[in-house]
């Protein structure tokens, strides 16, 4: 990949995760596509992107 960790968990609606100063959370879920709810300083950069085809091949094994 690109040298840095990957961590998969899951989490429920309502639940947040905090990575240093960022806290990400679920706020619905439907079918495959989740709402974000994303606090994070003001300076930093949030970009939405696409998963790259080797971390998606890894996801889709660990869903079966």
């Amino acid at each position: 990949m690109d040298g840095n960790s990957n961590l998969l968990m899951d989490i429920r609606p309502g639940e947040f995760v905090e990575i240093g100063a960022v806290r990400v959370g679920i706020l619905h879920k439907s079918g495959q596509m989740v709402r974000l709810c994303i606090n994070a300083p003001e300076e930093m950069v949030i970009e939405k992107k696409e998963i790259n085809q080797a971390h998606a091949n890894v996801v889709a094994r660990m869903a079966n």
